[in-house]
């Protein structure tokens, strides 16, 4: 059974209750309250996860915190970024 008491978001830090229930991160696995866990990732950015659960593929989306989110959107942003960079070098290279 976990431990937690607290939210592990430093800025929150509230206390879990029957009301306010705790949640896990499926890719850094540690503990929040829903809101400072209340983003949603497709199952197939996270089966290389260590906290990926077989039982989460009956799900099409699995619950993540807000930091692991927005590092997995400024990854996603970037690798856009790069392949219409690629993309306009290639066409600017054929015209």
């Amino acid at each position: 059974m976990s431990t937690e008491t607290h939210c592990s978001r430093t800025k929150c830090k509230s206390e879990f209750s029957l009301l306010n229930r705790k949640h896990h991160c499926r890719l850094c696995g540690k503990a929040f309250c829903n809101p400072c866990s209340d983003n949603w990732l497709d199952n197939k950015h996270l089966k290389t996860s260590k906290f990926y659960n077989v039982n989460d593929m009956i799900y099409s989306k699995s619950r993540v915190c807000k930091s692991c989110y927005g590092t997995f959107l400024g990854t996603q942003i970037i690798i856009y970024g790069l392949i219409a960079s690629f993309i306009l070098y290639i066409i600017k290279r054929i015209i």
